[in-house]
């Protein structure tokens, strides 16, 4: 079987098993044991995109419980049992967290987005969290950015670009992106929203649960339960590729 390198994948391929080609991943557990952080309530079905790492500060290990974020350390090998710190958010009374991501917003800013049940985006600065104290009484970092997404959309999905982008996407379908290098008025950053505030991607069938920005900053793109991955021109808004992964239970899935 050729390596991931060699293997040229066929365009027209389709895509449950163009992944045939490609080998195994194999990973390791790098901890010595495991850690419960909460009880299983914690942890409602159908969310995945609970757990991120910072890539700054690397000894952070940030986990999603309900309506607040717990902030482990890992010291070597070893996750510490109790939190640093607790990270609560200013959201509407019974949402959850539907996903966390840790991302750069520019080059030099790290930043932690949350995404709740009620439609609310919340963005902290990563490099301002200092929790002093433990747990629930350590020090709240100061929220950078908050919006509500849509008409109180549940919403799933996140996606970073440091060149001041922030992409999310819910279930009425629409993939919202915001320019927050203007709306934050971050120096010396341009992108490929221009002097627009914010655009909406339309066009998916069903919830968009994933979503993700290329590396040019300029091309977005997105998974759908509506068996379709598409591919967006930010600079225009409009879309530009579109696979569709099949029918059937089994593809829905496949997001």
């Amino acid at each position: 079987m050729p390596s991931n390198a060699e293997h040229k994948q066929d365009t027209n391929e389709p895509a449950h098993t163009a992944f045939t080609n490609y080998r195994l991943l194999q990973v390791q557990d790098a901890l010595r044991e495991q850690v419960f952080v909460h009880d299983r309530q914690s942890f409602p079905d159908y969310r995945l995109n609970m757990c991120a790492t910072s890539r700054e500060h690397t000894k952070w290990y940030f986990v999603a419980c309900t309506d607040f974020i717990n902030v482990y350390e890992v010291c070597g090998t070893h996750l510490s049992r109790e939190p640093a710190g607790v990270i609560r958010r200013c959201v509407m009374d019974g949402s959850i967290f539907n996903a966390i991501k840790v991302g750069h917003l520019t080059p030099e800013m790290e930043v932690l987005v949350g995404v709740g049940d009620y439609g609310e985006v919340v963005v902290w600065h990563v490099d301002k969290m200092d929790f002093k104290g433990t747990g629930a009484h350590s020090r709240q970092p100061q929220v950078l950015w908050y919006t509500i997404n849509g008409d109180n959309i549940s919403t799933w999905g996140i996606a970073l670009h440091e060149s001041g982008l922030l992409a999310v996407s819910a279930n009425d379908h629409v993939i919202q992106v915001y320019n927050l290098a203007k709306t934050l008025n971050l120096p010396n950053i341009t992108n490929a929203l221009g002097d627009k505030d914010r655009i909406e991607l339309i066009g998916h069938e069903h919830n968009v649960p994933t979503i993700d920005i290329d590396a040019s900053g300029r091309f977005l793109a997105s998974g759908s339960i509506d068996n379709s991955c598409r591919l967006w021109d930010l600079t225009t808004g409009k879309q530009v590729a579109q696979r569709t992964l099949g029918s059937g239970e089994r593809q829905r899935r496949a997001w």
